[in-house]
């Protein structure tokens, strides 16, 4: 299961994820992202309460970042399997 709650402030929407990020899911989360995406909305997606990600989830992930999402949290696991310097 994913949960997906969304918070909007004056920097953009915040995204916090919580539970697996797995094929079954990639599309919800997708959705979510892309009306923002196509308004060039700000997107920060907090991924600290996400324990696991399969490779959809991870493909997907790696696209949100390659378009100008920021991860505004995330647990060393994922940090370490998104390349990513420290947050």
């Amino acid at each position: 299961m994913l949960r997906i709650t969304r918070t909007n402030d004056a920097n953009g929407s915040l995204l916090q994820l919580e539970g697996k990020l797995i094929a079954e899911w990639v599309g919800e989360l997708s959705r979510e992202i892309n009306g923002d995406l196509e308004t060039a909305a700000s997107i920060r997606l907090d991924l600290a309460q996400v324990h696991f990600v399969d490779r959809a989830g991870h493909a997907l992930l790696l696209d949100l970042l390659q378009r100008g999402v920021k991860v505004a949290s995330c647990s060393s696991y994922l940090s370490e399997l998104l390349h990513l310097e420290a947050i």
